[in-house]
């Protein structure tokens, strides 16, 4: 049978039954692990830079594993695969951080949308920095920098809606909030990165963002 034409939600069910061999629950398990080891990887390196090493990051994605497969007859569908295994990712990798004393990051501080709007000028490639897509390494280096400035929930959702291309429903379930909170959480987390580029002409300069 061909597993790889079925499902993340097919192939778990499979792994929930009792009456599956050794051989066939290898065979599942190496499946999705190999469908969402490299980007979670990524996900993780990128999210911790500086504070995680790869080295670390790759324990976490195989705790991350080890986790969810565990625990795997609890799953209950209620989310998506995808959206279980990087919810686990999530919580080790904090959990990592505040382990290792290595975060330190500020909080979440509320400002008026209007008052960032007023002050920040409008840039309608920011997004496209953000992503760095055909980039410099320098660039990416900048870019990367400035979002690890973010507060950590701002820097959360802008990694997930903006990297791994997830929906705001998806990050909502994920970080267990609303979808208006994950918009408005991207929404900052934009403007405090044009405010980061602008409060340094060199910077502004690099981006091509007119002070």
């Amino acid at each position: 049978m061909n597993y790889t034409q079925y499902t993340d939600e097919e192939i778990v069910k499979k792994l929930q039954s009792t009456e599956i061999s050794l051989q066939e629950k290898n065979f599942l398990i190496e499946l999705l692990v190999n469908k969402y080891k490299d980007q979670l990887l990524s996900f993780i390196y990128n999210f911790g830079k500086n504070r995680i090493t790869l080295q670390d990051a790759e324990e976490i994605v195989i705790e991350t594993f080890l986790k969810f497969f565990n625990n795997i007859k609890n799953f209950k569908f209620k989310s998506s695969v995808e959206t279980y295994i990087y919810r686990i990712a999530i919580n080790l990798t904090k959990n990592f951080l505040k382990s290792k004393h290595l975060r330190n990051v500020k909080r979440l501080n509320i400002v008026p949308i209007e008052e960032l709007e007023k002050d920040i000028p409008h840039n309608e490639n920011l997004e496209n920095i953000i992503i760095y897509e055909d980039s410099q390494q320098e660039i990416k280096n900048l870019v990367l920098n400035l979002i690890n400035r973010l507060p950590e929930k701002q820097k959360l959702v802008l990694h997930l809606a903006l990297y791994e291309k997830m929906s705001y429903k998806q990050i909502a379930t994920i970080l267990n909030t609303t979808v208006s909170s994950v918009e408005s959480l991207l929404f900052r987390a934009k403007q405090n990165i044009r405010k980061f580029i602008i409060q340094d002409k060199g910077l502004a300069k690099k981006f091509n963002i007119e002070l």
